[in-house]
């Protein structure tokens, strides 16, 4: 006990870490990942500081193609040097997770479950108390054996919702247009790297089992992230975020799993697949918001396997948004 603490104390000081992108940290089991990365997380339980403009204002020179390549489960090196700055969703909150699958789905890989995972849950941009709009997603990371992890990021969109509740809305890894001039710029930045700035890929999450056992990838076209109900927060300013969000305790279920099998104008269904549940404390953190990566999957590389997904998908530079067709497509228009 008086080694661990010591040990925490020296990160918490000195900023040292245990590295979680070097091939021997990838040889590890699942477990023994989720322990490196807690300790990270845990060593500094507050939350860094956000950007001020002129730092976020360098989002628009940097290279995105880390976002999609870079590999391991922290944030790649800078451009000149030190590692790369989260520039946004720069401060939210982190905890411990499992991925419940209901079993009644055909999807594969990390779908069928996974016992050892991560949910940061942040904002896109430093709120203003005086507006009545935050910008909240969500990055999952799903840990295997000897493979690298799982990662998607979900939202209800980019512009934000009319709601202090984090958990006021369901979030999507298919997400509508920008339509706020801040968005719309770094939607154009998003572009240089992918045509398709509005979904994130799913097939990799298919392709690796928590043992990391490779097999022939089914997954989803689409998912929904259903909160309970159960947590929920006032809807207008009331103080921190993140005051909110580290109520929550160890076994809640964050979000209701729910996938499109195919774009409803093919015969689409939805249907619950699984359950996002908490289990650890939900905390602050340095290395939390500092150094935790979630690499985002190109959505071509779904549509290389699925090419008459295309039609119902959002290229970026279309006039008008495709939708799906399905019940909450008015989400998308």
């Amino acid at each position: 006990m008086k080694s661990f603490a010591l040990a925490t104390l020296v990160a918490a000081v000195s900023g040292s870490y245990t590295a979680v992108n070097t091939s021997g940290y990838k040889s590890k089991t699942a477990a023994g990942k989720s322990t490196d990365i807690w300790n990270n997380i845990i060593a500094n339980t507050t939350s860094q500081s956000w950007y001020n403009a002129v730092q976020s204002a360098g989002l628009l020179t940097e290279n995105e193609d880390p976002t999609f390549s870079a590999m391991g489960d922290q944030m790649p090196k800078g451009q000149v040097y030190g590692i790369r700055d989260k520039l946004i969703h720069s401060v939210g909150t982190i905890s411990k997770i499992k991925w419940v699958s209901k079993g009644t789905h055909p999807y594969t890989g990390m779908f069928k479950g996974a016992n050892y995972g991560f949910a940061r849950l942040s904002l896109a941009q430093e709120p203003d108390s005086k507006v009545n709009n935050i910008r909240p997603g969500i990055g999952v990371k799903l840990l295997r054996d000897a493979q690298e992890s799982a990662n998607f990021v979900a939202m209800f969109g980019v512009d934000g919702q009319s709601s202090w509740n984090f958990f006021e809305n369901d979030f999507f890894n298919h997400i509508p247009n920008a339509t706020a001039a801040d968005t719309k710029i770094l939607s154009n930045k998003f572009s240089e790297q992918t045509d398709w700035i509005t979904e994130v890929g799913l097939s990799e999450m298919a392709t690796y089992d928590q043992s990391g056992r490779k097999v022939t990838p089914t997954f989803p076209f689409a998912l929904r992230l259903h909160p309970t109900g159960s947590l929920k927060y006032p809807s207008s300013y009331h103080g921190n975020f993140t005051d909110d969000l580290k109520t929550i305790p160890s076994g809640s279920t964050l979000y209701q799993v729910w996938a499109w099998n195919k774009p409803c104008a093919l015969g689409g269904k939805e249907a619950h697949i699984a359950d996002i549940v908490t289990t650890s404390k939900t905390t602050t953190s340095y290395w939390g918001d500092h150094h935790f990566f979630i690499r985002h999957q190109d959505y071509a590389e779904d549509l290389a396997r699925h090419s008459d997904w295309a039609a119902y998908s959002n290229k970026y530079g279309n006039s008008k948004e495709h939708g799906w067709g399905c019940p909450f497509a008015f989400l998308l228009q």
